[in-house]
């Protein structure tokens, strides 16, 4: 009874290809359940907001003082910014 014995090494490109693509796979499901929970968080906060006028109430607070926290420290001060925060107490 005899037994084939492997000499040297293989190829490892088969290897790595596998490796290479397992992680695309695990990145892109990744990034598919991050993007699912982004959404889904989104929509129950926008439904909050509007249906909850304590939550509206507390949330623009929250705003308010984060706002006021960058302002206070002269941080993204252009009021014309495109991603400025939404707030309904006034512009600080």
């Amino acid at each position: 009874m005899g037994y084939k014995v492997k000499r040297g090494s293989g190829s490892s490109q088969p290897v790595i290809r596998e490796f290479v693509l397992s992680v695309l796979k695990r990145l892109i499901g990744l990034l598919v359940v991050v993007g699912l929970m982004a959404g889904v968080g989104y929509f129950f906060l926008r439904m909050a907001y509007y249906r909850y006028p304590a939550f509206q109430a507390a949330a623009d607070d929250v705003l308010g003082w984060v706002q006021g926290f960058y302002a206070h420290r002269d941080l993204g001060h252009d009021r014309n910014h495109p991603f400025r925060l939404p707030c309904r107490m006034g512009n600080r």
